[in-house]
């Protein structure tokens, strides 16, 4: 069970070091609290709202997977940018 919870906590510091040293992960934030704070001027029905947190969602870890990509291949090809 502990060994369970820990990848919480390991998941916790990745997300924390990709919001801390992307820069696109924070330009991708940003954007998803412009759009939910303009989402309220709109009459969404909650199945609107639940499509754009699922995109929202999408998003943000499609970047998180594209990051850890990025990471790898710079680990085994750190002579090639």
């Amino acid at each position: 069970m502990r060994a369970f919870l820990m990848g919480f906590v390991y998941a916790g510091h990745g997300v924390r070091k990709t919001i801390k040293e992307e820069k696109k992960m924070r330009f991708h934030l940003c954007a998803a609290f412009d759009v939910i704070l303009f989402s309220f001027f709109y009459s969404f029905s909650r199945a609107e709202y639940c499509v754009l947190f699922i995109v929202i969602f999408l998003v943000i870890a499609t970047e998180m997977m594209n990051t850890s990509i990025e990471r790898i291949v710079d680990k085994l090809c750190p002579e090639q940018n």
